[in-house]
């Protein structure tokens, strides 16, 4: 046996392999040994940083502070409402106080996390902000100087505005942009629209989900927007997506504000103007929106929509070829129909995923008048999944037999399985059984999965929690 002094651990510590399969925490820890191991680590250590809610605070900083006052009072229950409206009483007098004895106190903190951040924004190619709400405002400069960043997220917080339009040049190696449920901050006084935006451009993907341009007259007062948590102190508005080409993207996902109507789903939010001048799109996401789809679009892939999306638009398409995978969302039975259009437009469909929200009807009549005469014409699909489809009301033999194309069946909520006849189905390879129904219970599982072992001779199954899997022999 080797002695442990005979290993070069230098070399195994600065080994690739070595560092893709040990934890980041742990390289952080190894990276401690020595000066010279630390300087070499430190592009692995600190390729990823994340400032996330409270786990990234320093003492007495009035940023750290507003971020976990502001969480305290959002996750107290209505229980501690009394509770809640004390302590946002008492945040408000320490407004006045901070205002009139530490004007400088928001910079100083920002600064704090600056410091930290200095010597590190060099190796860093991905920067996470999250949850950082209003604080966000403050911290959202923090970007600068990421010269190498390629990946930006920001997630449930407040982001100046002002600033945000200058992104384009601020991190122009930029090609991942993801933003959720964030809040583009300005004041009354600001004269700012989405189409001053200047985006990286290189980017490659797109995330903008529930963005909404507020403005507040609070900004004049830091403290008291600080530590603001009263709604009625912004105006809102949609967020209108700015019609930029950009010739590397390739994926795009969108879905509106939280707070958008449902009488406004029909409205321009700018999404077809901007994937009019980005025909390269190959992956498309979009969900909540009447989206007019457009046969520009040729060399789309992946669509993942849902039955918001205007059918009209669709009818002035003869094909889309070009698209392999369809995630389908139906919120309405009533508008199954209009799936079942969009399924057979896509010629070249490999995959489909069909999945529900909420109950409706006999799901037998969604597989008997809607899915039975599309797929058979699908002659490419391999695989098709269904969830969220509950047979509790109609228990009924769910026949896949028709479908002779399909290699791969995923399936969940359809309760037992001996209501499934899949057999028979002369292409068939794998299937998958998900019960995510918790009054399925452990036991009725394992009851399915003797069912299927007793059942079926020339297949094979696994049983891997609430999950059951099957190969064809």
């Amino acid at each position: 046996m080797s002695n442990d002094k005979d290993i070069n651990w230098l070399s195994v510590i600065l080994n690739i392999e070595f560092q893709n399969a040990v934890l980041i925490k742990t390289l952080a820890e190894v990276s401690m040994v020595s000066k010279f191991v630390r300087e070499k680590l430190k592009p692995v250590v600190f390729e990823n940083i994340e400032i996330m809610s409270r786990s990234t605070k320093f003492e007495s900083n009035v940023l750290s502070i507003a971020i976990e006052e502001q969480f305290k009072i959002s996750l107290s229950d209505s229980d501690d409402l009394t509770w809640a409206e004390e302590r946002l009483e008492k945040i408000k007098l320490d407004c006045q106080t901070l205002n009139e004895k530490h004007s400088s106190i928001i910079q100083d903190s920002f600064n704090e996390y600056d410091i930290a951040l200095n010597n590190t924004k060099k190796f860093a190619k991905r920067f996470y902000l999250g949850q950082a709400k209003n604080a966000g405002y403050y911290l959202y400069p923090l970007i600068n100087g990421f010269n190498n960043l390629t990946t930006l997220t920001i997630v449930y917080c407040n982001i100046p505005f002002t600033t945000f339009v200058e992104i384009g040049k601020t991190l122009p190696n930029l090609n991942t942009l993801d933003l959720g449920i964030v809040n583009l901050v300005k004041s009354s006084r600001d004269i700012i629209a989405s189409s001053d935006i200047s985006l990286p451009p290189n980017l490659t993907s797109i995330v903008i989900g529930s963005i909404q341009v507020a403005t507040t007259d609070l900004l004049l007062y830091p403290y008291e927007y600080l530590f603001n948590n009263n709604e009625d102190n912004y105006s809102y508005e949609h967020f209108i997506i700015p019609k930029h080409n950009l010739p590397s993207l390739k994926n795009f996902k969108y879905y509106p504000s939280f707070n958008i109507s449902n009488n406004d789903i029909e409205e321009n939010l700018g999404i077809e103007e901007f994937l009019a001048v980005n025909p390269k799109l190959e992956s498309l996401d979009v969900s909540s929106y009447n989206l007019k789809m457009d046969s520009s679009l040729n060399s789309l892939e992946y669509l993942h929509t849902d039955d918001d999306i205007c059918f009209n638009s669709i009818s002035n398409i003869s094909n889309l070829d070009s698209i392999n995978t369809l995630i389908f969302c139906l919120n309405k039975f009533e508008k199954a129909k209009n799936f079942r259009k969009l399924c057979m437009l896509c010629n070249n469909l490999v995959e489909l995923h069909l999945y529900k929200n909420g109950l409706f009807g006999d799901p037998q009549t969604l597989i008997d008048d809607f899915l039975t005469p599309a797929l058979p014409k699908l002659s490419k699909l391999k695989t098709l999944q269904i969830s969220g489809i509950h047979n509790d009301r109609f228990p009924k033999i769910f026949d896949f037999t028709k479908f002779s194309q399909i290699e791969e069946l995923l399936l969940s909520g359809f309760g037992s399985i001996s209501n499934i006849k899949f057999d028979t189905c002369k292409s068939l390879k794998r299937v998958r059984f998900g019960f995510y129904d918790y009054n399925i219970s452990e036991d009725d599982i394992k009851d399915e999965f003797k069912e299927l072992l007793n059942k079926y001779e020339d297949w094979t199954f696994k049983h891997e929690g609430r999950i059951i899997l099957g190969n064809k022999i």
